[in-house]
């Protein structure tokens, strides 16, 4: 079946779903809030649909009551990822009492934490049940086993971990909150900054405070307003992903998979054959721009493989380097290729945290005019 989500969320949302052989269906976010806009849900239902699984990004709350509206009319199934609303509550009651299951995720980085783990809300007896054989390997009882199970047990240690750190979570959430103050007071005025402002009758637990950059009005992107916090010690998180945006904006498309060929259209346009590494299914992607990660190339030396890519190393072509991806790479601004992959000791970034920042030097390539 198909599931109906958010693209604005951390992994695990989109994994979790087809690790149960669904297929995920993105549907935009509302701006105003960061989370998945009603308004678009129902031109996403198809008769293959099963269920919608919304995320409370940042802990602001969905808008359940209109959710709830559009699931009851299609006869759907909610499932609320609530890994960022523990203690969230609107008009004085949780936000856990929406859908018919909620998850929570109790990790490190959480308001409210055992170290690592997390929890489900449902309201529903059988459901309780079904989810307890599940996470004990399908016992009922001390011998009997109904079907097959894994372990997802909480153990006693972060058990009690969370135990104690019930007591102290509502104070936690309140120095968080004069955290919060403090940042929009000092943020609300300054060129190309905006953040969330808190939603009247909710109670919010201040997990994350998001800023966004308008790299134009502030004079700095976010990335590079990143490094420069990380530089004076202070570590945020970048939610956006350069890849999403690289391939979204510019057509760049980063492949994991090992290359067996790459060709031309007319149009100058790329087309890669790939093996994807995780799935082990074929691929054939179409793209503008083309970035091979560490040991994916054909087996061609550099010559052939800027060949095949038609690629610019002359004048017109430009050069990153090693400093920003860790190895030379030549392009044009028909398409891009990491050189190195398969002939010389030198190799291309293996972590995509390298790949990313390539993705943004090409970002700010081309947004620079060039010399005629």
């Amino acid at each position: 079946g198909e599931v109906i989500t958010t693209p604005y969320s951390f992994v695990a949302t989109t994994h979790s779903i087809w690790w149960n052989n669904c297929k995920p269906v993105f549907v935009d976010i509302d701006p105003a809030t960061g989370n998945i806009d009603p308004d678009k849900i129902e031109a996403a239902i198809t008769p293959k649909t099963s269920a919608i699984m919304p995320v409370h990004v940042y802990g602001k709350p969905c808008d359940t009551k209109r959710i709830q509206e559009i699931a009851d009319k299609y006869g759907l199934k909610i499932i609320y990822d609530a890994a960022h609303a523990f203690g969230v509550e609107v008009n004085g009651e949780s936000i856990l009492n929406a859908g018919d299951l909620s998850t929570l995720s109790f990790h490190a980085t959480k308001v409210f934490n055992t170290i690592e783990g997390g929890a489900m809300v449902m309201h529903d007896a059988e459901m309780k049940k079904r989810i307890d054989y599940l996470k004990n390997f399908g016992f009922a009882g001390e011998t009997e086993v109904v079907g097959p199970g894994i372990n997802s047990k909480m153990d006693e240690v972060r058990s009690a971990y969370g135990l104690l750190n019930l007591k102290q979570v509502d104070v936690a959430i309140e120095a968080r909150h004069q955290v919060a103050v403090r940042y929009r007071e000092a943020l609300r005025d300054v060129p190309g900054i905006t953040f969330f402002d808190d939603i009247p009758g909710v109670r919010h637990n201040y997990s994350y405070f998001p800023i966004f950059v308008d790299g134009e009005a502030y004079g700095m992107t976010r990335d590079e307003l990143y490094f420069k916090m990380k530089e004076n010690g202070v570590l945020g998180r970048k939610y956006e992903d350069l890849y999403l945006k690289a391939q979204k904006d510019y057509g760049i498309r980063f492949v994991r998979g090992r290359v067996s060929e790459v060709s031309e259209d007319n149009d100058g346009h790329l087309f890669v054959k790939a093996e994807d590494t995780l799935f082990g299914k074929p691929l054939k992607i179409k793209m503008d721009l083309l970035v091979l990660m560490a040991g994916m190339a054909p087996a061609a030396d550099n010559h052939q493989l800027a060949r095949m890519v038609n690629i610019q190393t002359g004048e017109d072509g430009f050069y990153l380097p090693q400093s920003i991806i860790g190895s030379p790479c030549t392009s044009s601004r028909e398409g891009i290729f990491f050189a190195g992959a398969a002939t010389g000791p030198k190799t291309l970034p293996e972590t995509l945290s390298e790949a990313a920042s390539a993705a943004l030097a090409i970002d700010r390539y081309l947004k620079t005019p060039q010399k005629k």
